[in-house]
Formats: structure tokens, sequence, C-alpha cells
């Protein structure tokens, strides 16, 4: 096990699978205790938890609603009273539905937007104070390549991530003088696990996804960690205010996901709701 980390508590919120998951268990193994988050998966939070611990750290597992303000802050409450305090915190939760602008009602396009942008920014409000007290923080937002390339059936997502880029920039400015950075980090394709229910028929398959990539493989969850270990650590006093792009080289190429929408065999609407 690593030491960059050691004695630094991080909460990664969106942390009881998949991206989210992964960057926990790499912040583990350099030495950081984690607070793993999930809306409502107890056994799967509670399951990352004890892969923590057996890292060698400490872990808490915290469920709350980041679009509810006052669940946020009961949760960094308790964040701090167990670990002294949050100096990592790694926006992960994201909802990502599927939908033409046309078919999205105006409660899908606030659930979005409450999820992705209120919800990152609850969370970066609760755990400020306590940064700035101990002059020193790291915050991590996780973005998506929709937010810059665009891509049909996903307005509320990539505007919303979008809207992300401002909030970084904005705290990264604000709070540079208090030896906190804030950096977003857009990843493209990953190899995560996906519901065949909310996918099958409709959907681009993994084979779909590979035509996108120069670098010919999906990137794993794991290696978004390790890119989240670097920017948490001491050495990234220099590195605020910045989105850095882990796309496989594949940036703007979203011409098959587009296509893959008018090839819909069954004539199926997609699923309502993907959450990462």
């Amino acid at each position: 096990m690593g030491t960059q980390l050691h004695g630094r508590t991080a909460l990664v919120t969106g942390s009881s699978s998949n991206i989210g998951r992964a960057i926990a268990l790499e912040l583990a193994r350099e030495g950081a205790n984690v607070v793993i988050h999930g809306r409502s998966r107890l056994p799967e939070a509670e399951a990352v938890a004890a892969e923590a611990r057996a890292l060698g750290v400490g872990a808490l597992v915290c469920l709350a609603d980041v679009s509810d303000q006052a669940a946020v802050r009961s949760m960094i409450a308790r964040a701090t009273e167990h670990f002294g305090g949050v100096d990592i915190l790694l926006n992960s939760v994201g909802m990502r539905p599927t939908q033409t602008v046309l078919d999205a009602s105006y409660e899908d396009w606030l659930n979005v937007l409450h999820a992705n942008l209120y919800g990152a920014f609850y969370c970066c409000q609760a755990v400020l104070p306590g940064m700035v007290k101990r002059r020193w923080g790291r915050i991590i937002n996780m973005s998506s390549r929709n937010a810059f390339t665009g891509v049909k059936g996903r307005i509320h997502e990539g505007s919303c991530k979008a809207a992300v880029h401002g909030l970084t920039r904005a705290l990264a400015i604000e709070f540079a003088p208090y030896g906190i950075t804030v950096n977003s980090i857009s990843p493209g394709s990953q190899k995560t696990q996906r519901n065949p229910n909310m996918f099958s028929d409709w959907y681009w398959t993994d084979e779909d996804r590979l035509r996108q990539m120069p670098v010919g493989r999906l990137g794993e969850p794991w290696e978004v960690g390790k890119l989240c270990v670097y920017l948490a650590s001491e050495d990234t006093g220099f590195i605020t205010g910045t989105i850095i792009h882990m796309t496989g080289g594949a940036w703007g190429n979203v011409g098959a996901e587009s296509l893959l929408w008018r090839s819909n065999p069954r004539g199926q609407s997609p699923p309502r709701e993907v959450v990462r």
C-alpha cells in the first residue's frame, strides 16, 4: 500500500459501484480514509467499505441524496465527526437519462440538474469551510465528454456537466489562496458494469464504442482512480481550475453514438435514467 495520502480523508460520492468505487479504492490504497457514498444501495456500499478496510484504512458508509442540501450537510457532519474532517472531495455522482429534447419533461430536466450540478455544489459548499480552516483541500469533479461534444439524447447531462466546468473554475480561483485546488476529469468510454435490460436493442455495444477509440480499448475505472490519486496528492498544488480529458484519443468522435440512435430495431423508447 502506498502512503501518498496517508492521514487524509476522502469523500467519494457515487462510490458504491463502477468509477466511484474504483476511485475510492485507489485513494484507500494510498492511505486515505474513505467515506463511501451511495443514494440507496447499502449492501454495495458496505462491500466497498469492507474492501477499503482490508487495505488498512478507515471507511465510513453514508447514504444520502446529494440533490438534498440538508442530507449533504448531515453526511459531511457525520464524516467530520468520524474522521475529523474531509480533505478530499470527489464528486462522482452522475445521472444520465437518455431522451430527446422534445421528450424530456421539466421534471426530467430538474432531476438531472439537481443531481449533477446542485449535488456537486452542495458537497463543495459543505466541505469548503473545513478545508479553509486547515488551509488545504482537494476537490475533483467528474465531468463528461458530452459537455464538450454534445450527444443526441443527452441534453440534460451535457448541459449540467458544462456548468460543472464553470463551477470548477470559479471555485479554483476563489479558494486558491487557501491551499485548495479544484479540478475536473472528463472520462471517455469506460469498462463499467451496465444493466443489459436498460441497454439492449437500442444502445451502442462495447464493440460500437471500441470503434470510436483510437487507443483500441475502453478505459479502465482504476485508471481514473490513479489520476484522482495524483490530483489529490501534495504534488499538485499548482494544478487548479483544469479539466483533464481521459478519452483514449476519442475527442469529438461521437458520430457512432448519434447514428445508433437511429438504428433502434424495435422502435422502443430508451430508458429514462442511467446512473454512472
